[in-house]
């Protein structure tokens, strides 16, 4: 049953998925499911998004009357992996371990995932031995992931966009995250009569490929650490070992 059958949720930017049987806020700052108990919504209109009482008059009898009946949308179904985009919601960039059903937005729970893999999970880390970085990143895939709620409790789907549920991190809007972080190293060297030059050097095919890998340098700081020009060498081999 479209939403346009209920001009009072258009106006307060509330959209009703009757296949999921979940309220969705619509609004930029929110894009997730509402709490399927009607002062709740209200509340979260009231609080969240200051709507006035004159606005919402009607609403809560309105949401009583919704047939299919709202679901708690801790409990609701979640979409197969492979869904299409639901364009209510909020699309994240997000991890998805290859050898269980563990998805999260933090690359730093992925790591940690990935390093102390929980019962069920096949991922192979040995605990009997350190492994490099690059060793737990292929264990996972980048995605885009949705999910119906907010907060630590939320689970997540992965959506297909563009053909493929892998999302493709070796963009032109890396390459020039890439560029901006080595032009920056860069310029904090001491200037070189013989090899001042107004550009800075094009990133080496194999330095490109292992920082996009992972979110590396501007995250560690190293590139701040290790600026002087005698240290670009340690800067290497951090990179190198990390």
């Amino acid at each position: 049953m479209p939403t346009s059958l209920y001009p009072l949720l258009d106006t307060l930017q509330l959209f009703y998925d009757t296949k999921a049987c979940l309220l969705i806020c619509t609004q930029e700052s929110c894009k997730f499911a509402l709490s399927n108990g009607p002062s709740q919504v209200v509340a979260h209109l009231r609080d969240k998004h200051n709507i006035p009482t004159e606005a919402r008059k009607g609403l809560h009898r309105l949401l009583k009357s919704l047939f299919p009946k709202l679901l708690d949308p801790n409990k609701a179904l979640l979409p197969a992996d492979g869904s299409a985009r639901h364009d209510k919601l909020q699309v994240y960039e997000g991890f998805a371990c290859l050898n269980c059903p563990f998805r999260t937005i933090s690359i730093q729970l992925m790591r940690r995932h990935q390093s102390s893999p929980p019962e069920g999970c096949s991922s192979g880390v040995s605990h009997t031995r350190s492994l490099r970085r690059r060793d737990l990143d292929q264990q996972f895939e980048c995605v885009y992931l949705q999910t119906w709620t907010t907060g630590s409790t939320r689970k997540y789907w992965i959506i297909k966009r563009g053909g493929s549920i892998v999302r493709q991190v070796d963009s032109p809007a890396v390459q020039a995250h890439l560029r901006g972080v080595l032009t920056r190293e860069f310029s904090r060297q001491e200037p070189n009569p013989d090899t001042m030059t107004t550009t800075a050097p094009a990133p080496s095919a194999g330095m490109t490929a292992f920082a996009l890998q992972t979110p590396w340098l501007d995250q560690t700081g190293w590139d701040r650490t290790y600026s002087n020009k005698g240290q670009r060498e340690v800067l290497a081999a951090l990179l190198f070992y990390s």
